[in-house]
């Protein structure tokens, strides 16, 4: 992405009008490859979850930080463009949203700007869907993993992990439920 300073307020010309709209188009471009490389990283960290493959899935979170980082500043920098485009535009609005800047937007531009508002949206939605995916399986997994403990160890309230042990009979006071004596 080109660094383009954002236009100064009083300079409301065509040009200016349409210089900042050609920045914004170039930002949500930026945007767009910066949501589908986290969309990739998160589809990523999903198959070693399933996997098991802890390093790599370790490794993906160390790559997905820059990503994170270049978002917030990515953030920033809208925020500049929209206030800058509300202020050229006359717009009567505090905290600008994208679509109020659009829809503003000329004739021109307008349609690029939409298709490509669009596809940011859409991109979101995946990498959302996608999050909540993965959380889903971490929870799952430590769910498992919770369980082959409570079943290898018993419960830490003494209570047995199951009714019954791993002969099929009701634990006694030998053993209790459990598999391992952690006791010595």
């Amino acid at each position: 992405m080109t660094t383009v300073p954002v236009l100064p307020a009083n300079a409301a010309s065509s040009a200016t009008v349409g210089q900042l709209f050609d920045q914004l188009g170039e930002h949500l471009e930026a945007e767009l490859a910066l949501h589908r490389r986290l969309l990739a990283l998160t589809r990523a960290k999903q198959r070693h979850i399933v996997g098991g493959d802890m390093p790599a899935f370790s490794a993906l979170l160390q790559q997905e930080q820059a990503p994170m980082a270049e978002m917030g500043k990515l953030r920033q920098r809208r925020d500049l463009i929209l206030k800058a485009a509300v202020q050229v535009l006359a717009l009567r609005s505090e905290r600008p949203l994208l679509a109020q800047v659009v829809e503003a937007a000329p004739e021109t531009q307008r349609s690029a700007l939409r298709r490509r508002e669009g596809e940011l949206r859409g991109v979101l939605e995946e990498l959302r869907d996608a999050n909540e995916c993965t959380m889903a399986l971490i929870r799952q997994s430590l769910s498992f993993v919770r369980d082959l403990l409570g079943t290898l160890v018993g419960d830490p309230a003494g209570r047995p992990a199951s009714a019954y042990d791993r002969r099929g009979s009701r634990p006694g006071a030998y053993g209790e439920g459990r598999l391992i004596n952690t006791r010595g």
